[in-house]
């Protein structure tokens, strides 16, 4: 198997990890509740002021999100296209 077709497989673990991690933070930001957010309001760490600022704008935190996530998942797509291409020959069948 040649080498570049190692690499785009192991960039495709990784991205899959972000797609992951994307996903995650998703369902993380978008769970809360409200009286999730109001205790995270009354507590003071510098983490919290970030999230209230990130929540107060949800529409373009979503939409930050689920862009993101598809980019990374289009790369993910490309990556494993191009690298099994690499490793099998699809030239005697043709689509």
């Amino acid at each position: 198997m040649p080498a570049s077709a190692w690499i785009a497989l192991i960039l495709s673990a990784f991205l899959l990890i972000i797609s992951a991690y994307m996903s995650s933070s998703e369902v993380a930001f978008f769970s809360l509740s409200p009286s999730d957010i109001e205790s995270i309001k009354e507590e003071e760490h510098p983490a919290d002021t970030t999230l209230l600022e990130l929540l107060k704008d949800s529409e373009r935190l979503l939409a930050t999100i689920l862009i993101g996530n598809n980019l990374v998942n289009v790369a993910i797509v490309i990556l494993t296209g191009y690298a099994f291409g690499r490793i099998f020959d699809f030239s005697a069948s043709p689509i």
